[in-house]
């Protein structure tokens, strides 16, 4: 009797399911709503509208990277939030700041007839780079707050599910938009065709704004070093340096940046290959975006899975290799042999394994409770590595192009494609040091 009056009184591990399904179904409402309306204000629908104005190829490239250039700053994320009150408190307020910057994109338009065009392409410069700043030290400030919401046994399925519910919008939103777009500016004069962007943009800032809603009842969760213990309101972090960055995180973010510098050479010279070049029409380029969302949907709860058997290594290697291969693809396609463009859309529907296996592995080779400068540096940094490699491969491009455009027109082209792919398949291999995690547990 009094062994089990003794295995009865042991104090069971409280149990957080209930708590990990109600965050997972928020998450995916919220994420739905933020990729609704994110969706109609960046990616194809921004860079046409930035085609309205002719950029040249350097100026392409700054305003497609001005996003990561200024998201790179979140490294103040931390500052911030301390400052601001917690992490929640912070997305939401770089959420909606960061939004209202967005919402005056539109006006460049009333400088359409500038004889340059540079006063309306600087306007939108300063417009992203505010509104690429605010949501940057939000989303970083999510992320880590989510990360202690659910124990890191779930954050597999948490982090996937968030991925089936961007894949479903990105799959849907963006390709129905765009085709009515096109149905209904037939008959409008070039001059009000552009100005329906302004609906566009309008309709998703709202729904970005609603996105805030779902994850309103959750608590905020108080800030801790990595030695557990609560932080005092007015530091900002004293964890050594070997705390903050060890050995299996330095070569995931070498990986990382690696990929991101390579990635980031050819991302302005895609868009501009395709629209110029290749003359892909806006629907068109949202259904080769809707393949890739509907593999990443598809292969989305199979990384999830490998996520939280710790398979995160073996998962982000592999992946890194089959994805570099979409580079190759953009190096055949021309105009006579665009289809190759569907055998890229295609590769990259394994972004899917890319993006969770590599979040996943930065927040658990990261100190618990203390991960926003981890994943500032993974996702953020990342970004504006990616921004400056993408300045040099517009200035790059600019260069070869004026050499060689009479004699060989598509050759600036191709040659950037070539060593992109190159970089984009060897960065897999910084991750050879990372210990394989597969052989522990999940916990």
């Amino acid at each position: 009797m009094d062994h089990v009056a003794n295995e009865r009184a042991v104090v069971r591990p409280p149990d957080h399911s209930a708590q990990t399904a109600a965050v997972v179904r928020a998450v995916m409402l919220n994420q739905m709503l933020f990729t609704a309306g994110h969706s109609l204000t960046t990616g194809g629908f921004l860079t046409y509208f930035i085609s309205e104005f002719r950029p040249s190829g350097f100026w392409y490239a700054l305003l497609l990277i001005a996003p990561e250039l200024a998201a790179s700053l979140s490294l103040i994320a931390k500052r911030v939030s301390i400052w601001i009150g917690g992490r929640k408190r912070t997305w939401i307020a770089g959420l909606i700041g960061g939004r209202l910057f967005a919402l005056l994109i539109p006006f460049a338009l009333l400088w359409h007839d500038d004889t340059t065009n540079r006063t309306p392409l600087a306007f939108i410069l300063i417009c992203i780079l505010a509104w690429s700043l605010l949501q940057g030290i939000g989303y970083v400030s999510l992320i880590s707050w989510l990360s202690d919401l659910v124990p890191e046994v779930n954050w597999g399925k948490l982090f996937s599910r968030q991925y089936v519910a961007k894949g479903i919008i990105s799959l849907t939103v963006p390709l129905a938009a765009g085709l009515a777009r096109a149905y209904y500016i037939r008959n409008f004069s070039p001059h009000t065709a552009r100005w329906t962007y302004s609906l566009v943009f309008f309709t998703g800032g709202s729904l970005v704004l609603l996105s805030v809603f779902p994850l309103l009842k959750f608590p905020d969760i108080p800030w801790t070093e990595t030695n557990g213990k609560r932080l005092p309101g007015w530091c900002f972090g004293r964890a050594s340096l070997r705390d903050v960055l060890p050995k299996g995180l330095v070569f995931l973010l070498a990986s990382r940046w690696w990929l991101a510098f390579f990635q980031g050479l050819s991302q302005a010279i895609m868009t501009k290959y395709s629209i110029q070049e290749l003359h892909v029409r806006l629907e068109v380029y949202y259904a080769l975006a809707s393949l890739m969302w509907g593999l990443q949907l598809l292969f989305t709860p199979w990384a999830g899975r490998l996520s939280d058997a710790n398979r995160e290594r073996s998962t982000f290697f592999w992946s890194l290799i089959g994805v570099s291969f979409a580079a190759l693809c953009w190096y055949f396609a021309t105009p006579e042999t665009w289809h190759w463009l569907i055998v890229a859309y295609g590769l990259w529907g394994l972004f899917s394994f890319v993006n969770i296996s590599g979040q996943n592995l930065c927040l658990k080779l990261s100190p618990s409770g203390d991960n926003v400068r981890q994943y500032a540096l993974y996702d953020q940094v990342s970004g504006f590595i990616a921004g400056v490699a993408g300045l040099i491969g517009g200035l790059w491009f600019d260069t070869m192009a004026h050499a060689w455009t009479d004699q060989w027109p598509l050759l600036a082209y191709q040659v950037i494609f070539l060593v992109s792919f190159i970089g984009r398949f060897t960065a897999a291999f910084w991750l050879w040091p990372i210990p394989d995690r597969s052989r522990i547990p999940p916990t």
